[in-house]
């Protein structure tokens, strides 16, 4: 008999049959030949199944099969197969069950114990199982090294769509032999506008407005790989607003579209990054209307989008963002943004910033 060359890798669970060949390979056994240890079997073929880890790389177990004085040892490293997920924008306090739409994840393999290789144990790819298709981009490396990359679907429910991955065996005694890889993907669910700085009006003139920055909701994922935009929409007035703007104000959005900024646990992912602010003016700077004033109130109520960068799929609505202004006889404005506001200012009030 001739022991086994190499150590043989393979995954918990794997139920492996062995055999012993004589030398000469013509010989024939002798009654009662051979026997085994760390395997169950009669005559030349015995099965051991494998249901725990290997302590570490260097304490195999060892199945041998014995003739007279005479043995072979098979060396055999047994390990978990664990599929490991790390997203892309991988900030501190995130959730690492849940991903945002567009989020980009990269896929390997882990083994307990560490160390063993997708190509020691036969190869591995990874698959996608729910959905079968029709969500979220998966690549496997061609190399069958078990690395791969999975980019989130365009569209989910805000609750948390389902996705199940799989890290395969592809060949070696744990053939077929299979790890589940389960979270979900949320689409964004709300916006927060935060006021930044100080108040815009002129001392003198009926003016107001203000500087927000925008973060998406929820926190604990990362919607980095999306755009930003506002839509179009008719304005909605009364009183002074409608007297001076009889065929209303549509609202325009910014021409480009704005990428939406990295990770924060507290805060939310910042549209555009620490130097991006939304202007929200209650009248375009120089256009301060004269006296005579009179109460009055404007209001849009505006698309807010999100886009996955690269997706053919286009805009997805948020919410619509109420913008309001108002005015009064003596000319005070004041103006708000969904939750952010109302932010308020007097004709003679210092001019500000």
């Amino acid at each position: 008999m001739v022991d086994i060359s190499g150590t043989m890798y393979v995954v918990t669970s794997t139920q492996v049959t062995f055999k012993a060949v004589p030398a000469p390979n013509d010989a024939a056994w002798p009654s009662g030949s051979p026997t085994w240890t760390g395997a169950s079997g009669k005559d030349d073929t015995a099965t051991a199944s494998f249901s725990s880890p290997s302590a570490d790389l260097t304490h195999p177990t060892a199945v041998k099969a014995a003739c007279g004085t005479s043995s072979a040892t098979a060396s055999v490293i047994v390990c978990d197969l664990i599929p490991v997920r790390t997203p892309e924008d991988n900030f501190v306090g995130r959730s690492d069950t849940r991903y945002g739409v567009g989020e980009i994840l990269g896929l390997r393999l882990r083994t307990n114990p560490s160390g063993v290789t997708a190509v020691q144990l036969g190869g591995a790819r990874w698959i996608q199982v729910i959905p079968i298709s029709g969500s979220g981009s998966l690549t496997s490396s061609p190399a069958k090294d078990g690395t791969g990359t999975y980019i989130c679907q365009d569209v989910a429910s805000t609750a948390g769509s389902s996705v199940a991955l799989q890290l395969q065996i592809l060949g070696g005694p744990s053939n077929g032999k299979t790890a589940n890889s389960s979270f979900s993907v949320v689409s964004p669910s709300n916006l927060v506008f935060t006021k930044v700085g100080a108040k815009y009006h002129v001392s003198g003139r009926a003016s107001v407005g203000f500087w927000a920055a925008i973060y998406f909701r929820p926190v604990d994922v990362s919607f980095h790989n999306c755009l930003f935009s506002e839509d179009t929409c008719p304005s909605v007035m009364n009183g002074w607003y409608e007297l001076k703007y009889p065929d209303g104000i549509t609202h325009e959005p910014a021409p480009d579209p704005i990428q939406v900024g990295l990770g924060d646990a507290t805060a939310g992912c910042r549209v555009g990054g620490v130097n991006t602010l939304d202007n929200i003016l209650a009248m375009p700077p120089g256009s301060d209307p004269p006296p005579p004033w009179a109460t009055g109130s404007f209001v849009w109520n505006i698309p807010e989008r999100y886009q996955v960068v690269g997706s053919p799929s286009g805009w997805h609505q948020i919410l619509k963002a109420q913008q309001k202004f108002t005015i009064d006889a003596v000319g005070t404005m004041a103006v708000s943004k969904q939750n952010a506001g109302p932010v308020t200012a007097a004709v003679n009030e210092d001019t500000s910033p």
